[in-house]
């Protein structure tokens, strides 16, 4: 009876020893999940002409050091999709990354923080302008020794995608070509108004390489014109046509450059040339500055 007696005590405290380890691993995980509720996750999308930048901030709100494990060197992952739900981001794909485990302490109050850029491209291709989400996530294994359930660290924002410097470009270019072909007008108005005493009331109208050249000539020889750029004569003497019969004659020059033949710098002049007295005579205008 006595045998009976001592193995049924023994029996009670075998039982009493499985509760109390069932019990040890309640807390354990009890403790786990706290850490990960220790940490806040947080994601801004800064939006620039070129690149948009994500950056991830993950803080430990608790009074201890947090241990974070990485399984490898990618520490978060970035996915973008457009409205259809098709993916034109995905930050891991196409990169290689170290296979060693890495770890990341963060101190009591302080904040790991992450940032990665992203040229807006798809295919090499810059996507639309528009509206996208994106999904962003730490990739910890760990926190503290704790598995980290999947979805801990996770946010979802709205991404706009701003218009490329391109599509404002034709009419940023149109306004700037308006100003300098304003320009070019008035800096030849400017030169060309310094007349010869033989020759005045010049206008020029046209631009790369095709030009129309208007005025009056109180000359009675003959008057010719060519055209060069300093360095190259770009069209040959020729003889200018003089209509009226009056003191001032006037006469109309069209004369074209081929394009190939343009400067890509310095000024492009026509040159006036007769013989008076015996002695060459010579006035040059301005038919366009290529300098700008």
């Amino acid at each position: 009876m006595k045998k009976v007696v001592l193995l049924w005590m023994f029996s009670l405290v075998l039982v009493s020893c499985g509760v109390s380890g069932e019990n040890g691993n309640s807390n354990g995980n009890d403790q786990g999940e706290s850490e990960v509720e220790s940490l806040s996750f947080e994601v801004e999308h800064t939006a620039k002409d070129d690149v948009g930048v994500f950056t991830m901030n993950l803080s430990n709100d608790s009074e201890k050091p947090v241990q974070l494990t990485f399984s490898s060197g990618q520490q978060y992952e970035i996915v973008v999709k457009d409205s259809d739900g098709d993916k034109v981001y995905m930050f891991s794909e196409d990169r290689m990354f170290t296979e060693a485990i890495i770890e990341e302490e963060i101190a009591a109050g302080d904040v790991l923080s992450f940032e990665q850029e992203w040229d807006y491209t798809s295919g090499g291709k810059r996507v639309d302008s528009n509206e996208y989400e994106a999904t962003v996530s730490l990739t910890a294994q760990t926190v503290n020794g704790e598995k980290v359930v999947p979805d801990a660290f996770v946010q979802k924002l709205s991404v706009t995608i701003p218009e490329s410097p391109e599509e404002n470009a034709p009419e940023k270019e149109e306004d700037e070509s308006k100003d300098n072909q304003e320009k070019d007008a008035s800096e030849s108005a400017e030169q060309n108004r310094t007349e010869h005493e033989n020759i005045r009331n010049i206008v020029v109208q046209g631009e790369q390489g095709e030009y129309t050249i208007t005025g009056e000539t109180n000359l009675n020889s003959d008057i010719a014109y060519s055209v060069e750029d300093g360095h190259y004569i770009l069209v040959e003497k020729k003889n200018v046509e003089l209509h009226g019969s009056e003191k001032w004659k006037s006469f109309e020059i069209a004369t074209e450059i081929e394009k190939e033949n343009l400067p890509n710098a310095g000024v492009l002049t026509l040159v006036f040339s007769w013989e008076q007295a015996g002695e060459k005579q010579y006035h040059s205008i301005l038919l366009e500055n290529f300098n700008n």
